[in-house]
């Protein structure tokens, strides 16, 4: 999906990477820059976020799948999503498909880990209109990385090889 390496700001499906904020009128803010990974070589994403006064705040760092989110992307050959985090605490990995948001919890260390999320982990926690979907797989638009913390609050975190698996 994105291993950061591009200087344009897109990723390696040539699409433009999204700030992912909570909604409403005061918004968490997300900084985002490509760095320099001095342990293997090459480029990751760091992102900073500061937490809006409200309930639940959030914020991160999504890649679509196709260009403007609009056509879904079939996953069900893979068995789930991979990527490299370093960071501090606990964050989402986040799906968004045709049918609402899906979630996993994932755990951030200060040195670089390997994580493997399997599709089962992955809950959904934003649905569309009516009652929480099921997955499917066939429909995803987005995958990313959200950071929630109390308001007010700052956290960051850096992502690096985001694919399938």
């Amino acid at each position: 999906i994105d291993d950061f390496e591009r200087a344009d700001g897109r990723s390696s499906l040539d699409t433009l990477r999204l700030a992912d904020m909570d909604g409403g009128v005061e918004r968490a803010a997300v900084v985002t820059n490509r760095i320099a990974r001095a342990d293997v070589g090459g480029s990751a994403l760091a992102f900073a976020v500061q937490m809006s006064i409200k309930n639940k705040p959030e914020g991160g760092v999504l890649v679509p799948l196709s260009r403007g989110s609009v056509r879904p992307v079939d996953a069900r050959k893979f068995a789930g999503v991979r990527l490299d985090l370093r960071g501090a605490g606990r964050y989402l990995l986040v799906v968004n498909t045709l049918a609402g948001e899906f979630t996993a919890p994932i755990e951030a260390k200060d040195g670089w880990s390997e994580l493997r999320v399997p599709f089962t982990a992955l809950a959904a926690t934003r649905p569309g209109r009516g009652e929480a979907p099921s997955w499917r797989g066939d429909d995803l638009v987005q995958v990313g990385v959200v950071v929630q913390r109390d308001a007010g609050a700052s956290a960051w975190g850096e992502i690096d090889n985001l694919g399938f698996y």
